[in-house]
C-alpha cells in the first residue's frame, strides 16, 4: 500500500511536470535525494512488473533514460501485447544494431511441457539474427531458404518461438 501510495503522490505527479527533481522535491517538501529515491525505486518495480526483469541503467543512466511519457505509459499500462509481438518493427530494431530483450517459448523434447524463458535478439555483424541468452540459441535465421527473405524468416521463426520482445 506503501508503494502506491509513494508512486501516485510522487512518481506520477513528478512524471506529468516539466520541473527537475530538485524544483519538484520542493513543492513535496522532501530532500532531492529522497525524491530521487523514491523514483528510481517505483520506475524500478514498474519494469519489474512488466519484464520480469529490469535494466537498472535505464533509469540511472541519463544516456539510456526514457522519456517521461515512456514511463507514464508503462505505469498505466504497459505496453500493448500486439505491439510486443509486431515483428516488423523488432526486424527494424534488429538491423539497426539494437540487442533487445524478450521472453521465447521452448520444449526439451518434442512432447513435453512448454517453458518460458528470457532471451535476447541481435543481428551479429556476419548477418546471422540471433535469439539467444547464457549460451543457449533458441532459434536464428541465417542462410535462409531461397525465394524466402530474411524478414519473412525472420517472422516465421518469432511466430514458432511465440516471442515476445520489450522495447523503449
Amino acid at each position: 500500500m506503501q508503494h502506491i501510495t509513494q508512486l501516485e503522490k510522487v512518481t506520477i505527479p513528478y512524471l506529468k511536470s516539466d520541473l527537475t527533481i530538485k524544483e519538484f522535491a520542493k513543492t513535496v517538501k522532501l530532500s532531492g535525494s529522497r525524491v530521487s529515491e523514491i523514483i528510481k525505486r517505483d520506475l524500478w518495480r514498474v519494469e519489474q512488473e512488466l519484464i520480469g526483469f529490469s535494466h537498472i541503467g535505464d533509469i540511472t543512466n541519463p544516456k539510456n533514460r526514457f522519456s517521461k511519457d515512456v514511463w507514464l505509459e508503462r505505469i498505466s499500462k504497459g505496453k500493448k501485447d500486439s505491439d510486443r509481438r509486431n515483428y516488423k518493427r523488432l526486424y527494424d530494431m534488429i538491423c539497426d544494431g539494437e540487442s533487445v530483450p524478450c521472453f521465447v517459448n521452448y520444449k526439451i523434447s518434442k512432447e513435453g511441457q512448454v517453458f518460458r524463458d528470457v532471451a535476447k535478439v541481435r543481428k551479429r555483424k556476419d548477418g546471422e539474427i540471433c535469439i539467444d541468452c547464457r549460451g543457449i540459441e533458441y532459434g536464428n535465421v541465417y542462410g535462409h531458404a531461397k525465394g524466402v527473405s530474411e524478414l519473412k524468416a525472420f517472422i516465421e521463426e518469432c511466430k514458432d518461438l511465440d516471442l515476445e520482445f520489450f522495447y523503449k
